[in-house]
C-alpha cells in the first residue's frame, strides 16, 4: 500500500508539472488544427453548417494561383534555408578559428544583430534600400559609375523579387544558425584535430572526418526548424510585396491570409490549403529526416 501510495503521489506531481505544456500545446496548436479541420469540410453560414466533404481540397488542386504559390514557397524556402545555413557555418567557422579573443567577442556581437531586429524594422529597412523609385542601393551604384546593375528589385515581372526575398530573409536569420554551430563546435575535442594533423590530414580532410561529424546532428535540428518557419514564413513578403508584382512573389502564407481575410472571407478554402501545406511540410520533414540522420547522432 505504501509503494502504490508513492506512485501515485509521483504520477500526480509528474502530471502537474506538465500540466501547463501540455495545455498550451493543446489551445494554441491542437485545438485550432481541429478546428480547421472541421472547417475545411464543411460550409459554415450565419445559422447553418453544411457538409461538404473534401470540396475545398479539391478546389485548391484546380487552382493555378495554389499551385504558383506552392512553387514560389518551395523557391523561397530552398534559398533562405540555404543562405541561413551557409553564411551561418561560415561565421561559426571563423569565429571558432578567431577563438577567445576580444575581435571574437566584438564579431559575434556585430553578427548576431539582425537576429535582434523586429522583422517590421529590418522590412522597412530593406524598403528603402530597394524601393523602385529612391532605391538606396541604386543611388550607390550610380553613384559609383555602376548604373547598369541599377533594377527594379521588387517589381520585377520575374523571379528576381522572390530571389531579393529570400536574400533578405537569409541575411537576417542566419545568426540563429551561426550560434548553434558555433556551440557545436565548442564540444569538439582538441585532441581529435592534433591526431589528424600528426596523420598529415588536409583541412579539408579534418572538417569532413571531425568537424563535420559532430555539426551534422545538430544541421539537422537547426534545418528541420528553420525549413518550417520558412515555408510559414508572412511578415517579409507581405511588408515588401504583399504578394506582388502580378503575384510574382506570392507564397502560400500570404495566398491564404488574402483567401480568408480580403479576397473571399473563406475560412473554409483557407483552412484547407493551410492543412496541405502542414501536410506537405510533414512528409517533407520525415523524409528528410530519415535520409539524413541514420544514426547520426552516435558520435
Amino acid at each position: 500500500m505504501k509503494v502504490s501510495s508513492q506512485k501515485k503521489t509521483y504520477y500526480w506531481t509528474a502530471f502537474f508539472f506538465i500540466a501547463p505544456g501540455v495545455s498550451f500545446v493543446f489551445f494554441l496548436t491542437l485545438y485550432p488544427f481541429g478546428q480547421a479541420m472541421l472547417m475545411s469540410i464543411f460550409k459554415v453560414t450565419s445559422d447553418s453548417r453544411t457538409f461538404i466533404g473534401l470540396a475545398n481540397y479539391q478546389r485548391a488542386f484546380q487552382d493555378n494561383l495554389f499551385w504558383l504559390s506552392l512553387w514560389h514557397t518551395l523557391y523561397f524556402t530552398v534559398i533562405s534555408v540555404s543562405l541561413h545555413y551557409f553564411i551561418g557555418l561560415g561565421f561559426a567557422l571563423l569565429l571558432y578559428r578567431l577563438g577567445k579573443s576580444i575581435v571574437s567577442n566584438i564579431l559575434r556581437g556585430f553578427l548576431f544583430l539582425p537576429w535582434l531586429f523586429a522583422s517590421a524594422v529590418w522590412c522597412v529597412t530593406w524598403q528603402l534600400i530597394l524601393h523602385p523609385h529612391f532605391s538606396v542601393l541604386n543611388a550607390l551604384f550610380n553613384s559609383l559609375g555602376l548604373s547598369r546593375l541599377s533594377h527594379s528589385w521588387l517589381s520585377d515581372l520575374s523571379l528576381l523579387p522572390l530571389t531579393i526575398l529570400s536574400v533578405v530573409s537569409g541575411l537576417k536569420f542566419f545568426p540563429f544558425h551561426m550560434v548553434m554551430l558555433f556551440a557545436a563546435l565548442q564540444v569538439i575535442p582538441l585532441e581529435l584535430f592534433e591526431a589528424a594533423e600528426i596523420d598529415g590530414a588536409s583541412s579539408l580532410q579534418k572538417f569532413r572526418s571531425i568537424t563535420w561529424q559532430f555539426l551534422k546532428p545538430v544541421t539537422t535540428i537547426i534545418l528541420c526548424y528553420d525549413t518550417i518557419g520558412s515555408f510559414y514564413y508572412f511578415d517579409l513578403v507581405w511588408i515588401l510585396t504583399r504578394g506582388g508584382p502580378m503575384n510574382e512573389t506570392e507564397v502560400l502564407s500570404t495566398y491564404i491570409f488574402k483567401t480568408v481575410f480580403q479576397l473571399e472571407g473563406s475560412f473554409e478554402y483557407g483552412s484547407s490549403m493551410a492543412i496541405i501545406l502542414m501536410i506537405i511540410l510533414s512528409i517533407f520533414i520525415m523524409v528528410y529526416i530519415k535520409i539524413f540522420l541514420r544514426g547520426e547522432f552516435e558520435i
